[in-house]
């Protein structure tokens, strides 16, 4: 098969869908198919494609090819031409567009577009919640859905949609490290679905711990300055830059903090394949994730019980190696090979052909 994929953003952006829809590519690919991948750029002045610049003149070219990958990766500025050369160029036997959160709505709504008009079956893999609204248009009509997590595929029935879950490839190996266990890490410390005030809430509260907040996407200067300050005023705060080595993210991580509102993050995956457990919020996408390799705590919780369900990952070094081996055990469940997970990837977009 020839699958295109496409995706808002993409690589060198580090982000959990961009990750996981170029690892499940390079996966696919190993299956004997080939990928593509349509995106657009966030910079026009990136310097590994000297072409972007012309992406923003009228006249200019509806997609520039990067090179800086195993497979064909175009790159557009809008919605509406690159889709439509893209499918010209490659010929794909059926499209594959990853979803994320709103701002990956617009293009994805052209790219469907695109396909239909000249009758490519199409696939939406949602990775968010806030992505499944885009089933609420009634222009958007593909020809199936997949999802990351129960929880989305729940929302997804309530569309009238049947949604195979197929979670993130997660290849763990990358990631894998000695860490000294030393700090709390928290990822993507800008969100208020991350979290965000419960992570300062607490990392005030436990004055003793040292907290690393781990920016996922470069910040501007100014929000990492606000960032700094605040951290500054706590003492026990580090704000740390995003990071190319994956090994070095969890070096020194002791626990996982994942206080997010609603999804399925694949820091789960990689911390636990490092027997880290994980701190995390009670929602469904992060007990299906989590399993017994961590504590749960509602989202709205006081911080006291927060307070009170790291004195357990923190405090106690028999309940802490305990949970180490359920996150470490938890991590190698048949659902989380990177493998079967292509496996059934291909089966769901074969059945797009039939």
């Amino acid at each position: 098969m020839r699958i295109l994929f496409t995706s808002r953003h993409y690589l060198p952006r580090i982000g959990g869908l961009q990750l996981s829809a170029h690892q499940l590519g390079l996966r696919v690919m190993a299956r004997g198919h080939d990928i593509a991948v349509l995106t657009t750029t966030d910079a026009f002045r990136d310097p590994r494609v000297a072409l972007l610049g012309s992406l923003q003149r009228p006249s200019g070219p509806a997609l520039v090819p990067d090179d800086g990958f195993d497979y064909p990766v175009w790159r557009v500025s809008e919605a509406r031409r690159g889709p439509a050369a893209a499918l010209e160029k490659f010929q794909p036997d059926a499209v594959v567009a990853h979803v994320g959160g709103r701002t990956t709505l617009g293009f994805t709504r052209g790219v469907l577009h695109a396909a239909a008009r000249r009758k490519v079956p199409t696939a939406l893999y949602f990775r968010d919640v806030e992505g499944v609204q885009l089933l609420d248009d009634r222009s958007v009509r593909p020809t199936g859905v997949l999802t990351n997590a129960q929880r989305i595929t729940d929302l997804v029935a309530t569309k009238g949609w049947r949604s195979p879950t197929i979670p993130s490839v997660v290849e763990t190996d990358a990631y894998r490290t000695d860490s000294t266990r030393d700090v709390m890490l928290f990822v993507n410390p800008r969100s208020q679905r991350k979290g965000v005030d419960i992570a300062w809430a607490l990392a005030a509260a436990r004055p003793d711990v040292p907290f690393v907040f781990l920016e996922a996407w470069r910040f501007t200067p100014e929000i990492r300055a606000e960032l700094e300050r605040r951290a500054a005023a706590l003492g026990n705060v580090e704000v740390r830059a995003s990071v190319r080595e994956l090994d070095r993210i969890y070096a020194d991580a002791r626990v996982l903090f994942a206080p997010y509102e609603d999804s399925r993050p694949r820091v789960v995956a990689e911390a636990q394949s490092n027997a880290i457990p994980v701190l995390g919020a009670r929602v469904p996408a992060l007990v299906e994730a989590i399993g017994a390799g961590g504590v749960l705590v509602d989202f709205d919780a006081p911080i006291e019980e927060w307070v009170a369900a790291l004195s357990t990952l923190w405090d106690d070094p028999v309940g802490y190696a305990q949970y180490c081996e359920a996150a470490r055990t938890h991590s190698r469940r048949d659902d989380m090979r990177p493998e079967w997970l292509a496996e059934q990837f291909e089966h769901e977009v074969e059945r797009l052909l039939t």
